[in-house]
């Protein structure tokens, strides 16, 4: 095995991780990483065309990054999210809706749709 393919096999296994990855913020992490060793097998077999794709998805990939980080903060990303910080469990009564209860989200969604 070749040092091309053991670049190859491995950016290969982190598109794999990517696309099962859950949290955004490491799924753009993982992403980064697949661009970057998409890249270097890229040079080390002549694609010129696998160079080219990676070579652009890398500012992309960095920029959702760091609007995943800004957005989230550093430290949320290791935080679970409660029933109660989401608003899915809490619940108020509503004239008109025929089971008389709605979620504080869709709530919000539909106040500020208008």
């Amino acid at each position: 095995m070749t040092p091309g393919d053991i670049v190859g096999w491995t950016a290969a296994s982190l598109m794999v991780a990517t696309f099962s990855c859950q949290n955004p913020l490491w799924m753009r992490r993982l992403a980064v990483c697949t661009n970057l060793a998409f890249i270097g097998y890229a040079c080390l077999a002549a694609l010129a065309p696998v160079f080219a794709l990676h070579v652009l998805l890398l500012p992309i990939n960095l920029w959702r990054c760091w609007q995943c980080m800004r957005r989230h903060g550093r430290t949320r990303q290791f935080q679970c999210r409660t029933p109660q910080e989401t608003g899915f469990l809490h619940t108020r009564p509503v004239h008109g809706n025929s089971a008389g209860f709605q979620t504080n989200r869709k709530r919000r969604l539909y106040e500020n749709s208008f």
